[in-house]
């Protein structure tokens, strides 16, 4: 992939604010005005030139853990809920760093970091960037996961909170919760229902407590948790185990729980695949990363072929 630098994005940001180690920001297409907000981590030390070496192996996959966030805020809403886990997570942030001082270029890297999750509504012209041609949502082909979604909203407090600790659960399925999937998870859950960090110590959710939730809401729950699980690069067994049981627990039959597999699946591989012909042509490079994606998330080479030729279909590109 072409080294992206924070000169070269300095027009599309129309609004950039730090809150706590975070950086939140609005890239906007100075030409059609459509715009598309970020955030990412920042660390110390994390320079330009540091971005640069690790965009390769990190980019893609930071870039669809950020997919996964904003599904999982859709999935709960933008009211008062979300408004509250966001200003809970940004104090819990803002105090694990407490003392730290973060240089120009460490924010500066981040928001390079915070544009390679939306660089494909993107195109390069010239020195600077502009909204990608023939841009269009996020669904790409209105998949079964965006479907899904809308048709098994999570809107009932009680499943608002399994889903939170399905997610908890999942999150540290392999020994520990790392402090960027606290601070990411703690922007969807209600603090109420307890901090990322109370959530983890609590015992695995029993069958009887999967039981009494929506059963409109079981797919998506199942479907979300997946997701995050899929994002993570490596899937421990555990978590597969894990996700077995909340199906059973949800009366969910293993071949659905493999359809609601398969959708989180598609939908990392076309948030992939979005990086690859974010021109509008297939970019070799960041095409060979999504099929390292597809193949790691358990898609067979034919499998990988059919969502790449699907995606383009869905954007017109021959």
């Amino acid at each position: 992939m072409t080294e992206i630098t924070f000169e070269e994005l300095r027009g599309l940001i129309a609004a950039q604010e730090v809150r706590g180690s975070r950086v939140e920001v609005t890239f906007k297409c100075p030409t059609t005005g459509a715009s598309h907000e970020s955030s990412a981590g920042i660390r110390k030390g994390k320079g330009l030139g540091n971005v640069a070496l690790s965009a390769a192996k990190q980019g893609m996959w930071r870039s669809l853990r950020s997919g996964i966030m904003r599904a999982i805020s859709g999935a709960l809403g933008s009211g008062a809920m979300a408004s509250v886990g966001r200003q809970v997570s940004n104090q819990m942030v803002r105090d694990a760093s407490q003392g730290s001082q973060f240089t120009g270029e460490d924010v500066e890297a981040a928001v390079v970091e915070a544009f390679q999750s939306v660089q494909s509504k993107f195109r390069r012209e010239g020195q600077g960037w502009v909204a990608a041609h023939g841009e269009v949502s996020a669904d790409v082909a209105d998949t079964g996961f965006q479907a899904q979604l809308r048709q098994g909203p999570v809107s009932e407090r009680y499943d608002q909170g399994v889903l939170a600790r399905v997610l908890v659960e999942v999150a540290r399925g392999d020994g520990k919760l790392s402090s960027e999937e606290e601070a990411l998870l703690g922007t969807f859950v209600d603090p109420s229902m307890g901090t990322i960090a109370e959530l983890a110590t609590r015992p695995p959710l029993s069958s009887v407590e999967l039981s009494e939730t929506s059963a409109a809401a079981r797919d998506t729950i199942l479907m979300l948790g997946w997701a995050l699980a899929l994002s993570d690069q490596s899937l421990a067994p555990s978590e597969q185990a894990r996700l077995a049981e909340v199906a059973s627990g949800f009366e969910i039959s293993a071949e659905q729980a493999a359809v609601l597999q398969g959708y989180a699946q598609a939908f990392l591989v076309d948030q992939a695949l979005e990086a690859a012909y974010a021109s509008g042509s297939r970019d070799p490079a960041a095409h060979q990363e999504a099929m390292a994606v597809a193949a790691a998330i358990g898609l067979s080479a034919e499998a990988a072929e059919l969502a790449d030729v699907r995606f383009r279909k869905a954007k017109g590109i021959v």
